[in-house]
């Protein structure tokens, strides 16, 4: 654990010397510690980014690291590629088409939804950043500025980015997490949306995503996670509260609620 300026029980934390609201400094700092001691790829996940549901433990420790390093991928991120959202890219051939190898020319290919990082491409990326002179150093001005165009990442980085299917690494057997029952109401979201359309136009359907986005926002997967985190524009997020209740976890929605 990074950028934390307190000891947590029971936890390794790596030090820094950046001031506690430089994320990048910080970020730069845990990679060249990480680096120094030998690792090659590690897990960069936000504190607003807990996981929704059960956890591929397995799959994370051992299969997704074994196969990013195989192809030398700079960034594997949990956001699947089958989810409601459309995607750029292509899926790998058939003995790893559970992967997608997003465009270079995609605009998320650096997002910091949580991911698997190459440790020394992403200590490279924090340099270039940190390089540009950004307004701020912290993590969403991070993420705005490395996905830019006009940043200048190298190729080899952008053609080594991409995204799991989130359905096929589902751990858990609540009824949100079955791979069927979440294919089920996809496809039936998918129907609603375009009956919308045609009954009622763009105003129909925007109304249609939007209540549709306390299930949407949830992305199934080895990390299964909420959208944009359990925060949203320096607030809590209501729909991931939402999606706690609508799931049974009722306790943990009633502890987010109370912050």
């Amino acid at each position: 654990m990074a950028g934390l300026s307190e000891t947590v029980p029971g936890h390794a934390l790596i030090p820094f010397s950046s001031d506690p609201k430089d994320w990048m400094g910080i970020a730069r700092e845990a990679t060249g510690y990480l680096l120094d001691r030998g690792y090659d790829y590690c897990y960069l996940v936000l504190d607003d980014h807990p996981p929704m549901a059960t956890c591929n433990g397995g799959y994370l420790e051992r299969g997704l690291p074994l196969q990013a390093r195989e192809l030398g991928a700079t960034v594997v991120s949990m956001v699947g590629w089958d989810q409601i959202r459309t995607y750029e890219g292509v899926r790998l051939p058939p003995d790893k088409d559970s992967w997608l190898k997003n465009d270079s020319t995609y605009r998320w290919l650096f997002n910091l939804h949580p991911a698997c990082w190459n440790l020394t491409n992403l200590h490279h990326i924090l340099q270039i950043v940190i390089g540009t002179d950004p307004v701020d150093h912290s993590a969403r001005t991070f993420e705005g500025v490395v996905c830019a165009p006009s940043t200048p990442i190298p190729d080899q980085y952008r053609n080594s980015s991409y995204r799991l299917c989130g359905n096929r690494f589902a751990a858990g057997d609540r009824w949100f997490e079955r791979p069927f029952m979440r294919t089920v109401i996809l496809n039936l979201l998918h129907g609603i949306r375009l009956s919308a359309r045609f009954a009622g136009g763009t105003g129909l359907l925007d109304r249609v995503d939007r209540r549709a986005r306390v299930y949407t926002d949830y992305l199934n997967g080895p990390y299964p996670m909420f959208w944009s985190g359990l925060m949203q524009r320096g607030t809590v997020h209501k729909n991931a509260v939402r999606f706690l209740r609508l799931s049974g976890q009722g306790e943990i929605a009633d502890l987010l609620s109370g912050l």
